[in-house]
């Protein structure tokens, strides 16, 4: 994990992590049969299976406490994990989210043991446990708190605010109560994404129905997808698709207007960078099947946001805002826009004057980044990374939700 500095930016300063990990094995691929950590005989099943693995960069006995911990408290959608390490939760009456379990379940698990004595740890459990997209943010605000829990600052949850409001939780910091506010956007609730979100859908059931079969082992098909295609262009895919297979043209791109397209290796995890949505389904409105692999056999990377997550943005830093004390600092964190454009949005509205009692903003995609105002200097760098600067977990990151 690089270390966050401090670096000029006109009248502010940033700094950027990018997220890494310390070992190539995906541990994720250990879990070949659905699991419910709920039930002694499945832990039990997990634990051995990670067991095999030589050198293992943590205490296995640190994972058993911690699969215990989160199989007594959590509900049973985080506990549900399927082939290839996956989880499927419940984020709407018709809506899921994939996570996953050894770089989503196991260090929130490690968090929330770190916070379980903190005031407001009950009010933040229910936020978990309840079925809206906001528990993706609680999720973010876990794993923010938890790293200050670790670093030993003081920490409290969920604290009220005098205009009657909650903030996510607050960090003492010499001798100040610094309030922190995370929230992650929702790139489904806009209509013309879902309709976009809809194709990408559609799309993956077509690519698997034609291909699933032929996908060579070890390889899978990677789709990047900057806008729509024709359906002329659709069949030129198709058609370059079977000649890649065909032919084993492997990790040769082909790039047309709408986007690009490759047979990749399957052990390449790495996420796609500057596309601020992905969609690697395999079924569609349904739970995982042994298809939705963390290795999945196929995978599409979609655009379809275009001003419309900036905008987001913007508004989740206002409405982040305003949850902060007007009396009190605080520190803004958001997740669902690249960190590039996240920066240039950060420093055009956090410098405005009724932002002044907030000391920086930080955007978390790929990796992270933050913005400091520059009437906040007191406040270094290392403490405002500090919610994203190291693992809670051997090398998995807040980035990769």
């Amino acid at each position: 994990m690089d270390v966050p500095q401090g670096l000029p930016i006109g009248p502010k300063e940033s700094f950027h992590i990018v997220t890494s990990r310390k070992m190539d094995f995906n541990l994720d691929s250990l879990v070949t049969r659905k699991c419910t950590l709920n039930t002694s005989v499945d832990r039990a099943w997990l634990v051995e299976q990670v067991r095999i693995v030589e050198k293992l960069p943590f205490n296995i006995e640190e994972l058993i406490s911690v699969v215990d911990f989160v199989s007594g408290i959590l509900k049973e959608d985080w506990l549900t994990i399927y082939p290839g390490g996956m989880l499927s939760l419940r984020t709407a009456d018709k809506s899921l989210h994939g996570l996953y379990l050894f770089e989503h379940l196991i260090p929130l698990g490690c968090g929330l043991r770190l916070l379980e004595n903190k005031p407001g740890f009950a009010v933040l459990l229910r936020k978990l446990n309840y079925p809206t997209y906001d528990r993706l943010s609680s999720l973010l605000e876990v794993f923010a708190a938890a790293r200050y829990a670790a670093s030993r600052y003081e920490v409290e949850l969920e604290p009220g605010t005098p205009e009657g409001k909650h903030s996510d939780f607050r960090v003492r910091f010499n001798d100040e109560w610094i309030y922190f506010e995370c929230k992650r956007i929702n790139v489904r609730e806009n209509k013309s994404v879902k309709r976009n979100l809809k194709f990408i859908d559609q799309l993956m059931n077509i690519v698997v129905t034609r291909f699933k079969e032929k996908i060579p082992n070890d390889y899978r098909i990677d789709i990047r997808l900057d806008r729509k295609p024709t359906s002329v262009e659709i069949e030129t895919l198709f058609g370059d698709l079977e000649k890649m297979i065909i032919d084993g043209h492997y990790e040769l791109w082909v790039e047309k207007e709408f986007g690009k397209y490759a047979l990749t290796p399957r052990r390449n995890k790495e996420p796609s960078t500057g596309y601020p949505s992905s969609v690697t389904q395999i079924t569609v409105g349904t739970t995982p099947t042994p298809l939705s692999l963390t290795q999945a056999p196929i995978r599409i990377f979609f655009n379809p946001l275009g001003s419309k997550i900036e905008q987001k943005f913007r508004a989740m830093l206002k409405q982040s805002k305003k949850q902060i004390p007007s009396g009190s600092r605080g520190i803004l964190v958001i997740q669902g826009l690249n960190e590039e454009k996240a920066s240039k949005i950060m420093q055009q509205q956090i410098g405005h004057p009724e932002y002044n009692n907030i000391i920086a903003g930080v955007g978390i995609e790929n990796g992270a980044i933050a913005v400091r105002r520059d009437d906040q200097t007191d406040a270094d760098m290392d403490f405002i990374g500090k919610c994203v600067s190291h693992s809670l977990f051997y090398g998995y990151d807040i980035g990769n939700t």
